[in-house]
């Protein structure tokens, strides 16, 4: 059994990314759009928690290789992020 954790987002930092997240499937591979395509679902959908001022974002990709791929495009954006158990 492989552990695959939360992904806890900082809304503020996705959002920064909003325009890529909804326009850039056509020049992107198959992976890539896979990856944008669940970020845009995330921020649109996934269930805000408040913390303060903060408001972030829970997922949990559930393929653990895809997990991290979305953890690897959060970096490559410098969107913070953490992740639990």
């Amino acid at each position: 059994m492989s552990y695959i954790p939360n992904i806890i987002i900082v809304k503020e930092d996705l959002e920064k990314h909003s325009f890529e997240l909804e326009n850039s499937y056509m020049n992107v591979s198959p992976k890539q759009r896979e990856i944008l395509e669940y970020l845009n679902d995330v921020l649109k959908h996934n269930y805000e928690i408040h913390v303060g001022r903060q408001i972030l974002l829970l997922c949990q990709p559930d393929i653990s290789t895809f997990n991290n791929d979305v953890r690897e495009q959060l970096d490559k954006w410098n969107v913070e992020y953490g992740i639990s158990n």
